[in-house]
């Protein structure tokens, strides 16, 4: 008789995906339903009032750091690859260096770098100017908050953009040269039009950063939907009007995402030959200034200047290395300590469940349980609050008591929801590497699928289940919306600490922690940097 289920009930690893999945998928599940509940009085008086403000300044940041991501991220990518300039083999990783930097670091360093009262205007006014004698764009503004998710993000559009670039075959290239086309005709012809999907994914990725940005818009005072969210459940006391908002955002989520995901599925780069190298155009005089300078300009404002303040800010303020910063930093460690192990184990039990059994149903699971890394923290951590509120009620229910809510215990599933799928796309990336015939040879031995995956599987993965460990830990630290809402009282990270700070304008007592952060950050970036070389070579 054939069996009527999509998957057999006594099979472990067909279970664990799908258990693995509802868990994380749960909380987004019910931000979702929340559009079809009751509006309540709160609510209407929001989707008359602000709600379309909150739209049209998510449209603006969007379309903004679009633009400047694009023009930045492309521009970048195509000079390092395609031309030969004085520190071209600085730049080709230096790029990468502003990922290291959350984006509301970023604007409040350069907040107080540039307001009023900052070095750069009071360096103005030195020269017997006043106030209104000069124009200085103010940095607290939506043009502003565009400057800085541009700088925080841009290395994403150069990387997917760099890469194909790099894996472009060189023929047409080759031959528009032979016809006597320059290389801005090659460029906006060949390379560009080549290039379009992997500039699409980057541009999707990026949209999803800036919709998902809480920090910046919080400090710049620009009302988005991550704002409105944190403001409708703290400031108003309306779960179901902020879970209503948090839907919304979800919609626009999961439009850049299936964008992103139908770009990625027409990338289909023609794979250059290793004999085959990239053409490049060697760069002299005027031209070669300009492209070291503006590759200069992109670092030095993305990372350079920004990590040079926060270590003169550090040094001037040598007392915010206190105990408290030392109770912050512990706690931080905690965190990201635990909640990186657990990311990371269900990552290798989903990974290895989908290797094990590839059917439709596990592939769709485990879709659903990356969907996370998408979804904005702010809107995390609203779900995941009544996720467990309506756990608890059932709980008492049976008479059995739940006590989850406020505790590091729900900061950890917030982070799970949220960066699973970093660690599981690093292991599973690292698994289709690893041939099927071990598979069968250990099956042939007598070993099962979990001793397999104990004694042939995790040592050959060891190093991609240290670098997932090592990129959750970092995201974990710098993580700042989701953290702010579940965490227990009393119970503050680095992360809060400088946003709590730079809220109250204390941001140089916050430099120490803001040290921390940055190094920290750093990591990550070395490590990617380290792996697109070896892949280069």
């Amino acid at each position: 008789m054939n069996n009527p289920y999509p998957f057999k009930l006594n099979n472990f690893w067909t279970i664990a995906v799908a258990t693995i999945a509802l868990i994380v998928a749960a909380p987004i599940l019910l931000i979702i339903s929340s559009i079809f509940s009751p509006s309540t009085e709160i609510w209407q008086h929001i989707s008359t009032t602000v709600l379309p403000k909150y739209i049209l300044n998510s449209l603006y940041l969007m379309l903004g750091v679009a633009v400047g991501v694009s023009f930045v991220g492309i521009t970048a990518a195509w000079l390092v690859t395609m031309t030969q300039f004085p520190g071209k083999r600085f730049f080709e990783w230096a790029h990468m260096l502003p990922m290291a930097i959350p984006a509301y670091l970023l604007a409040y360093i350069y907040t107080n770098f540039l307001q009023f009262s900052g070095p750069v205007q009071s360096f103005i006014r030195s020269f017997g100017l006043k106030k209104q004698d000069y124009f200085f764009p103010e940095i607290r503004s939506i043009w502003g908050a565009i400057f800085i998710l541009t700088l925080a993000l841009y290395p994403y559009v150069y990387l997917l953009v760099r890469s194909a670039f790099l894996n472009q075959a060189a023929s047409p290239s080759q031959a528009a040269k032979c016809l006597s086309a320059n290389p801005w005709r090659i460029f906006f012809n060949i390379s560009l039009p080549i290039a379009r999907p992997a500039i699409v994914t980057g541009i999707a990725i990026v949209l999803m950063e800036t919709v998902s940005d809480f920090g910046t818009v919080d400090y710049f005072a620009i009302p988005t939907f991550t704002t409105g969210i944190y403001r409708t459940w703290f400031g108003m006391g309306d779960k179901m009007a902020a879970m209503k908002l948090a839907a919304i955002l979800l919609l626009f989520v999961l439009a850049l995402l299936g964008l992103e995901h139908s770009s990625r599925k027409q990338h289909k780069p023609a794979r250059r030959l290793s004999s085959s190298k990239p053409i490049t155009y060697k760069l002299t005089g005027f031209r070669a200034i300009f492209s070291f300078l503006f590759n200069l300009v992109a670092v030095t404002l993305g990372f350079i200047l920004p990590f040079l303040l926060i270590i003169i800010m550090a040094s001037q303020n040598l007392d915010s290395f206190k105990t408290s910063f030392w109770q912050y930093a512990r706690n931080s460690l905690i965190l990201a300590s635990l909640a990186s192990v657990v990311i990371v184990s269900l990552a290798v039990i989903l990974a290895y469940g989908l290797r094990i059994k590839p059917s439709k149903f596990n592939q769709f699971a485990a879709q659903i349980a990356s969907v996370g890394y998408a979804v904005p923290g702010t809107v995390i951590a609203v779900a995941i609050i009544m996720t467990l509120g309506y756990l608890g009620q059932f709980m008492q229910k049976i008479g059995i008591g739940f006590f989850f809510i406020g505790t590091i215990v729900s900061l950890i599933y917030a982070y799970t929801s949220r960066f699973l799928t970093v660690a599981f796309r690093s292991i599973l990336n690292a698994l289709t590497g690893i041939t099927k015939n071990m598979d069968f040879a250990a099956k042939t031995l007598g070993h099962s699928s979990g001793s397999s995956l104990f004694k042939i599987h995790i040592p050959l993965l060891k190093t991609s289940i240290y670098t997932a460990l090592i990129i959750v830990f970092v995201d974990v630290v710098k993580e700042l919306p989701a953290t702010l809402v579940i965490r227990p009282f009393n119970f503050d990270t680095l992360a809060i600490q400088i946003y709590r700070l730079a809220s109250d304008e204390r941001l140089a007592e916050s430099a120490s922690a803001a040290l921390i952060i940055v190094l920290v950050g750093i990591i990550p970036v070395i490590l990617l940097s380290r792996s697109i070389s070896n892949s280069n070579n």
